[in-house]
């Protein structure tokens, strides 16, 4: 079940992260997660234009006094999103370990993403991408719907 929360968290945050390059707006998020061993802080700067966004900066950090799980996540971030950069492009990151804690800073240029190959694999990204730009409002229901606070 934690991984499962984590694997959806993380796969959500793949889609949703941007370098935000000429924005007019930022709407700041945020979600912390305690998964027992571990925990997850989320924090995303969507960068906007008022109706489409343009990209999203996220930084997540996975604490654990349990060196394996930080080893273990520092893993699968860094497959995770080379993997997801090969395949749709767009996407720059860093997975760094420290002290405890895996941090994975990301962005994804939406001007970059293959926007229409993510939906082909992914039925749920019809929710927030619309004439192959990814829309606001449609991050805001989905952020809403997977307990992401935003300002």
């Amino acid at each position: 079940m934690k991984k499962t929360l984590l694997l959806s968290i993380f796969v959500f945050a793949i889609f949703m992260v941007g370098c935000g390059k000429d924005s007019d707006s930022v709407m700041k998020c945020n979600i912390n997660t305690n998964l027992g061993t571990y925990t997850l802080n989320s924090d995303y700067e969507v960068h906007h234009d008022g109706k489409y966004v343009k990209s999203i900066t996220t930084t997540e950090t996975v604490s654990s006094t349990d060196s394996s799980i930080i080893d273990q996540m520092a893993t699968y971030m860094d497959s995770m999103y080379q993997e997801l950069s090969d395949t749709y492009g767009g996407y720059k990151y860093n997975v760094t370990k420290n002290n405890g804690k895996v941090v994975s800073n990301v962005t994804v240029d939406y001007t970059k993403i293959n926007l229409k190959k993510l939906v082909e694999d992914d039925e749920s990204a019809k929710l927030f991408v619309e004439d192959d730009k990814v829309t606001l409002e449609g991050i805001k229901e989905t952020y809403k719907n997977l307990g992401v606070e935003c300002n």
